[in-house]
């Protein structure tokens, strides 16, 4: 949700708005099963949402990043940094997993316990709660710094 609502909030400040309401319908979408996956837990998503909404999240990041002229934004390499900061959390559940492909294939040795990483720390013996609060925070810090960042760049 924060990803979410962060890239609804840079769209709308890079003058990509065509993403605003297709974003605030997902989020909205999302909200009913957030509430009833809250502990304990009486709706899981599985593989098929999970990846239906990293897709959805990947696929505006790159319309954004890679297709946009961004109006206003004084500052590309700025708003680049903003954009990134922004994504930390998918960033950091999906770099992971292919460099562990790598090492396994070349190396044939782990770097990670195991991927995504949220399964390391749970191998670790972190409890789920903390899991995901950590991840929140990580999320809510990189849409904070992402969009100062973001409204750095456009003046």
């Amino acid at each position: 949700l924060l990803l979410g609502a962060g890239l609804t909030a840079f769209a709308l400040r890079t003058g990509r708005a065509e993403w605003a309401f297709p974003l605030i319908g997902f989020l909205g979408g999302l909200l009913p099963f957030m509430m009833l996956n809250r502990p304990p837990a009486r709706v899981f998503m599985g593989d098929v949402g999970s990846m239906a909404i990293g897709g959805m999240m990947g696929l505006v990041v790159a319309d954004i990043g890679l297709y946009s002229s961004w109006t206003g934004v004084s500052n590309q390499a700025l708003a680049w940094t903003g954009l990134a900061v922004l994504s930390v959390v998918m960033v950091i559940e999906l770099v992971p997993v292919p460099l562990q492909i790598l090492s396994v294939k070349l190396r044939k040795k782990r770097l990670f316990p195991m991927t995504p990483i949220h399964h390391a720390f749970q191998k670790a013996g972190w409890p789920e709660s903390k899991i995901v609060t950590m991840f929140f925070v990580i999320q809510a810090l990189g849409v904070g710094v992402g969009f100062w960042l973001i409204t750095l760049a456009t003046g």
